[in-house]
């Protein structure tokens, strides 16, 4: 893959949080052979989409067994 576009983009806990926003994100970021933009994020984003994903969904989810 080839560098980067010249734009950055920093993507918020709102964008990561969204299953639409987030598929249309990665859409935009695999088609091209060159991507437009570099897309960035911190810690403290990151801290925040758990925090609200353990809250909508406290219990975890439950295991997938083997049919074989």
């Amino acid at each position: 893959m080839l560098n980067p576009g010249r734009w950055v983009i920093f993507v918020d806990s709102n964008v990561w949080y969204s299953r639409t926003l987030r598929e249309r994100l990665g859409m935009l970021y695999v088609t091209p052979e060159a991507p437009p933009f570099h897309v960035q994020w911190t810690d403290d984003v990151l801290a925040e989409l758990l925090y609200h994903l353990r809250k909508r969904h406290p219990q975890p989810p439950a295991p997938i067994r083997s049919t074989t």
